[in-house]
């Protein structure tokens, strides 16, 4: 089994009164341990396919599994619980809660989970201390630095 597989997937949107083909019969696995890169020119439908992959959007037409799961015909709140327990997104912005913390930024979604307060705290603190942050937990994400 592959941890992600697409077949025959296509997606379209439209712009007014314009049908605007971003993907077209796509078929695709990508296999366990694979270090896979998309790569295109502006509009080629990378961020689409990344969108489809990551359960942000749903596809036309075509057969989507990601972690043994066909998630094209699942309900919107199974939707967001798989991709709560399933995919992890890096965006190129912060999309950190300005208000809360950084660690409170890193806690959130495993309270969101169901984590218990004193796995979290330790899970935290483990993540925190990985990249390097421990010492600038309680800052907001507007007095971190990119980098950071």
């Amino acid at each position: 089994m592959h941890p992600v597989s697409l077949h025959q997937v296509g997606k379209t949107y439209r712009l007014g009164a314009v049908d605007v083909p971003a993907l077209s019969d796509i078929t695709l696995d990508i296999h366990q341990g694979a270090f896979t890169v998309l790569s295109g020119p502006s509009g080629s439908g990378k961020t689409t396919l990344l969108n489809l992959i990551g359960c942000i959007d749903m596809p036309d037409r075509g057969e989507i599994t990601v972690a043994g799961q066909q998630v094209q015909s699942m309900p919107d709140d199974a939707l967001s619980d798989f991709r709560a327990r399933h995919i992890g997104f890096i965006f190129q912005n912060f999309n950190l809660i300005p208000v809360l913390s950084a660690r409170e930024n890193v806690e959130y979604p495993l309270a969101l989970a169901g984590v218990a307060a004193p796995e979290r705290r330790k899970r935290v603190e483990a993540l925190l201390d990985a990249v390097g942050l421990s010492d600038r937990q309680h800052n907001l994400p507007a007095q971190l630095s990119g980098g950071q």
